[in-house]
């Protein structure tokens, strides 16, 4: 006995460094229940004749969310009565034991009410029964069973447990057959109390269960929650907070900071706007030394005279408002140059140093003996009858036309080929287009750029007179020259 005594205390010693919760490190329980036999003699399992009290006594330690290690005292008695023998004894044991915890987090939550479990361990003790034979029997035992914990409050909880004994010996009963060993069945019904301090790694007061600011620096005053007091409740703590009595930023070390700028706004010159320390709270973001309360173009660096814009041609017309931002121009055409004065900016002038019509994007009017000239070419180019030919007495005619493209490289024609209602639809639409055509081919293959003309064919749909008429169907056959700019 004294040998079991020792050994319970070793075990008891090296559980003493785990723990019953990872909040609360141990637990001690008490319990009260009642021990029935299976042997020789018969079943008492689950019967409720003859029961007589037993008592149970654990220290057990939390090692992991699944796992709980104990050590165990329990002292009970047992007594089995039929009409031919009586068992009687009464059993002083101590055991340690190992629980697995379904509530790991894995299966259930840790936190559930009903907390189911299973036992397992090695116990040893004594059996003092009513006969001689069977006083002061030492047995070992493995126990095995299982439980449920239900959990009431922080601190105290229920378990109701049963665990099989299985024996190493048949003498209980004082009959040795060939049977087997007795068994035992332990049910029990208790209360535990998870005891010792909680967890307070700061040591703020606050166990780290509750602690919702774990790591307040030692000496800090700090709430139920275990938080640092914030008197102005702006989220900087009063240890931290230069402004404790007035709701401030953290950026400005708890003090009101309207623009955000990490300057509080008893040290900030414009304190509405965002700006850097070096020109005290105001902002400047393109640091053109034109603060942005009057720069005209903040992001941007600029001049002075400009309201800070850039003005990179120096015409006094800022960039942002300048159509001609690298050219040097006038006011009234949005810092566009105009060599030729003629109100018309040169990036828009056809005929930048000729001054010209907006008709005529900015070229000079078209002069009489140019317009003759392509009125000629409405009714002196001819062709060969329905040929594409332009015939040889028309060649004056467009050289005429030649030599205007050639001394006016701004203009552009535009050649549109007709003919009369005689014929198909379908032929006097192929032969416009030949001949609008043939008169472009003359004209590049008299050097002017083929880029500059554009011919199309109309064939019968746009009559200017009657084609019921010889001199109707004259005059709409015809090849037009337009001029574009």
């Amino acid at each position: 006995m004294k040998r079991l005594l020792l050994t319970s205390l070793i075990l008891f010693s090296i559980l003493s460094g785990f723990a019953q919760t990872n909040e609360r490190r141990t637990a001690l329980s008490l319990y009260g229940g009642v021990i029935q036999y299976n042997g020789e003699l018969g079943n008492q399992f689950f019967d409720t004749d003859n029961l007589r009290p037993s008592f149970a006594l654990s220290v057990s330690k939390y090692l992991s969310p699944s796992f709980n290690m104990g050590l165990s005292y329990f002292y009970g008695d047992v007594e089995f009565v039929t009409e031919e023998n009586t068992l009687s004894g009464t059993f002083n044991n101590m055991e340690i034991f190992l629980n697995y915890k379904f509530n790991n987090g894995k299966i259930l939550k840790e936190d559930v009410l009903l907390a189911p479990y299973i036992i397992a361990g090695f116990g040893a003790g004594e059996w003092n029964g009513v006969s001689p034979e069977s006083m002061n029997i030492g047995d070992a035992y493995f126990p095995l069973g299982a439980g449920i914990r239900i959990q009431t409050g922080e601190l105290i909880s229920v378990q109701i447990q049963s665990q099989h004994h299985f024996t190493m010996s048949d003498m209980y009963d004082n009959l040795e057959t060939e049977k087997g060993k007795d068994y035992f069945l332990q049910t029990m019904i208790g209360v535990s109390f998870n005891i010792g301090p909680g967890r307070d790694e700061d040591k703020d007061g606050v166990t780290d269960k509750k602690d919702r600011c774990q790591g307040t620096p030692p000496g800090v005053k700090v709430d139920l929650n275990g938080c640092p007091l914030d008197r102005d409740s702006d989220m900087v703590a009063d240890y931290l907070d230069n402004c404790p009595d007035m709701s401030g930023q953290s950026t400005a070390k708890g003090c009101p900071d309207k623009d955000m700028d990490s300057i509080p706004d008893v040290e900030d010159q414009c304190p509405e706007n965002y700006g850097p320390a070096e020109t005290f709270g105001c902002p400047d973001r393109d640091l053109d030394s034109v603060l942005d309360a009057s720069d005209i173009c903040p992001d941007v660096k600029g001049l002075i005279s400009m309201q800070g814009c850039p003005d990179s041609d120096l015409d006094s017309v800022p960039d942002k408002d300048d159509l001609c931002p690298l050219e040097k121009g006038v006011a009234s055409l949005r810092g566009c140059p105009d060599r030729d004065a003629d109100g018309i900016a040169d990036k828009d002038d056809l005929c930048p140093d000729s001054a010209g019509i907006i008709a005529n994007r900015g070229c000079p009017e078209m002069k009489a003996e140019i317009k003759k000239v392509f009125e000629e070419a409405l009714t002196g180019l001819q062709f060969e009858t329905g040929k594409d030919k332009i015939k040889k007495s028309s060649y004056p005619v467009m050289d005429a036309v030649v030599h205007v493209m050639t001394d006016h490289p701004e203009y552009k024609l535009v050649i549109s080929g007709h003919t009369d209602n005689t014929g198909t639809t379908i032929i006097n639409q192929e032969l416009s287009e030949k001949r609008a055509a043939a008169a472009k081919n003359y004209l590049v293959a008299n050097g002017i750029d083929e880029s500059r003309i554009t011919s199309a064919g109309f064939g019968d749909t746009l009559p200017i007179a009657d084609n019921k008429t010889s001199a109707g169907r004259t005059k709409n056959r015809r090849v037009e020259f337009k001029v574009v700019y």
